[in-house]
């Protein structure tokens, strides 16, 4: 939650730049799995899910 959160202030800094927030989801959301993040297709796809879920009015 608190990467989601986190992710939510970049939400609001580059609201319309989602090149942006793909890159900084990808750094943000990295497993011991996935050191280096989970690649721009997923990365967009949990921007998505923080952006419906967890920040919506942004």
């Amino acid at each position: 939650m608190s990467r989601g959160r986190d992710q939510c202030t970049s939400v609001a800094q580059y609201p319309t730049d989602q090149p942006k927030l793909v890159e900084l989801t990808g750094k943000r959301f990295i497993s011991p799995g996935h050191p280096q993040g989970f690649g721009p297709e997923k990365s967009a796809k949990i921007l998505a899910a923080v952006r419906t879920h967890i920040c919506p009015s942004y």
